[in-house]
């Protein structure tokens, strides 16, 4: 289990596997994609999947479960309390 920030609010990251080597240069943080299979995060040693996620105050859901109420976008980024979804 992991802790980051993520529109100035905690979150926890679950079941958490490395899918690439190589993040093409994205700045560590930046959602690559956000789907039902995972939210894709780069690092600065490749791209992470993350399969379950726990907003602050919630339980642990599925990505697909925890996309349904909450709007994460391809650019946004986590672990920057400061920015906001991109999505309106």
């Amino acid at each position: 289990v992991a802790s980051t920030t993520w529109q100035g609010k905690t979150i926890r990251l679950w079941n958490v596997a490395q899918v690439e080597q190589a993040s093409g240069g994205l700045t560590p943080g930046t959602i690559v994609r956000a789907d039902a299979s995972g939210v894709h995060i780069a690092t600065g040693d490749g791209l992470l999947n993350i399969t379950h996620l726990q907003a602050e105050g919630g339980k642990v859901l599925t990505a697909a479960d925890f996309l349904n109420g909450h709007r994460m976008a391809a650019g946004d980024r986590l672990g920057d309390a400061t920015q906001t979804s991109s999505r309106s």
